[in-house]
């Protein structure tokens, strides 16, 4: 375990394998909260993330005119998020706000594939939020057509994230540790003679 404390302390080796192995150690012990993280950090999320996994961007969308030019422009959604919130009566969506659901090992490799030099990355949004804008902005716009939306995010932002996970996986691997030896001392002043 301290070969595994010293590695994510190091920041040595693929953050998504050095989770496969702090899993071994997370099942030898009954902290189910610590287990519960590490397998939704290397499988993904399903609902709910931690705050880390949200991430404030900018929404970049790319159009095609009449004449059939490719338009890339900055959207401000803020009216939108408004409007739907009303709606939805949660106040909690926000269209400016990247979730990132993904494991580890797909954020780690989609860092890696990234060559932009302005620090920025792409996330395309969902087919959905596509279709609810082109209902919105084509009638008002005759002959554009929305042919995709990003997120854009800083690249520090998403490495944070991975920064986010070797903390908590450090903290838990040190608690695991402190259990363990909370269990050895007090094992061991029982062996004591009594006098």
């Amino acid at each position: 375990m301290e070969d595994l404390i010293k590695r994510l302390l190091s920041g040595e080796g693929k953050l998504s394998f050095l989770l496969l192995e702090a899993r071994d150690f997370a099942n030898e012990t009954e902290n189910q909260e610590f287990l519960n993280f590490i397998n939704s950090e290397v499988d993904g999320y399903k609902d709910d993330i931690p705050s880390y996994r949200i991430i404030s961007g900018r929404i970049k969308a790319e159009f095609t005119d009449q004449m059939g030019r490719k338009i890339i422009q900055y959207l401000d959604l803020s009216g939108l998020n408004e409007q739907v919130n009303q709606v939805d009566n949660t106040n909690n969506i926000n269209f400016n706000e990247s979730r990132m659901y993904d494991g580890i090992g797909f954020i780690e490799d989609n860092l890696e594939q990234l060559t932009s030099g302005d620090g920025m990355a792409l996330k395309p949004m969902p087919d959905g939020l596509i279709a609810l804008l082109s209902k919105t902005l084509e009638p008002g716009n005759p002959g554009i057509k929305i042919n995709q939306i990003y997120h854009e995010v800083g690249i520090a932002a998403v490495k944070h994230v991975l920064t986010k996970v070797r903390e908590e996986t450090i903290k838990g691997l040190q608690d695991i540790k402190n259990r363990k030896l909370k269990k050895t001392n007090f094992k061991n002043t029982n062996d004591f003679p009594k006098f």
